[in-house]
């Protein structure tokens, strides 16, 4: 079953209790794709959305893709990490059995512990990175607050436009 639809992605410019800019995607299995446009969301829930159409939010597609990005590196990662697991898993029993006569062996049990040490330090990184990223460009500056604020207080807030 292939999922597919628009969606809004990318949260940006966060104004504590108000809301937050995101731009909606065409999407295949909620994979951002192609952005439509942005808007500031006061109002969440699941199937409807309010807010304010605002300027399209080059930021809020960044923040879309690279998101998808991190997710997709982890993924990526998870998998080396499992690999090298069971490189190690292999090669360890033999390690423990023959001793120093398993010179080949031993130098596998390193290289498996060394990626997946590799991997599991990446996988780190990319959540940091993740976290550091929505820290960064999720909170709006106090200009950009006051703009936000100013267009939700002499608009009508409602459904977005599709």
């Amino acid at each position: 079953m292939i999922i597919y639809g628009t969606r809004h992605f990318g949260a940006v410019d966060e104004v504590p209790g108000l809301g937050c800019v995101k731009t909606r995607f065409f999407h295949i299995w909620f994979i951002p794709l192609i952005p439509l446009g942005s808007a500031f969301l006061t109002k969440e829930e699941w199937g409807s959305n309010e807010g304010i159409t605002v300027a399209f939010s080059l930021k809020s597609v960044f923040m879309a893709w690279f998101r998808t990005f991190l997710f997709f590196s982890a993924l990526g990662l998870l998998a080396a990490e499992f690999d090298c697991l069971v490189r190690l898993s292999e090669s360890l029993p033999a390690v423990l059995l023959k001793g120093n006569r398993a010179r080949a062996t031993l130098e596998q049990v390193g290289i498996g512990l060394g990626g997946g040490i590799c991997a599991a330090l990446s996988f780190l990184g990319v959540l940091i990175t993740y976290w550091i990223a929505g820290r960064v460009f999720g909170k709006a500056s106090a200009e950009r607050r006051n703009e936000l604020e100013m267009m939700v207080k002499f608009r009508d807030v409602g459904p977005p436009p599709d």
